[in-house]
C-alpha cells in the first residue's frame, strides 16, 4: 500500500487472522476476498505517515461471486481486519523537499520524452 510523506514509499498489509468458514466443497470457487479500505485513514488514496505496525487500515470480506448469498447465522459479514505489517516513520523536511524536486524534474523529463515520441508515431 502506498504511503504519503513517509521514509518508505510503500508498506505491506496483511489479514490480521485467517478466515475460516464451512462451505460446500463444490462451492469454494464461488467465493472471493474483497478488500475494503478505511477511507478516513487515506489521503488521495494513500496512507499518510507516520503509520504504526498493527494499525487497522480496513477489512477483507468474503463475497459470493454468483448465485444467491443467504448470509450467515450471526448476520455478520465473513471477514477479518487488514493491518500494516511494519512501522513507517514520517520523512524529514529535507527528504520531502528533495523528493518533491526529483518528482518535478521526472515529470518534466517524462513530458519531454512523450512529446518527442509523439512526433515519430
Amino acid at each position: 500500500m502506498d504511503v504519503l510523506k513517509g521514509k518508505e514509499k510503500t508498506v505491506a498489509i496483511e489479514v490480521k487472522d485467517s478466515v475460516r468458514a464451512m462451505i460446500k466443497s463444490n462451492e469454494k470457487d464461488l467465493f472471493e476476498p474483497q478488500l475494503v479500505l478505511d477511507e478516513s485513514l487515506l489521503k488521495d488514496g494513500q496512507l499518510e505517515a507516520p503509520v504504526k505496525k498493527g494499525t487497522v487500515v480496513g477489512h477483507v470480506k468474503i463475497v459470493k461471486k454468483e448465485g444467491e448469498d443467504y448470509g450467515f447465522i450471526d448476520s455478520k459479514d465473513l471477514g477479518m481486519d487488514v493491518v500494516v505489517t511494519t512501522d513507517v516513520e514520517k520523512a524529514g523536511w529535507f527528504s520531502l523537499m528533495m523528493s518533491g524536486i526529483g518528482d518535478f524534474f521526472a515529470g518534466l523529463w517524462n513530458g519531454a520524452t512523450g512529446f518527442v515520441k509523439g512526433l515519430f508515431k
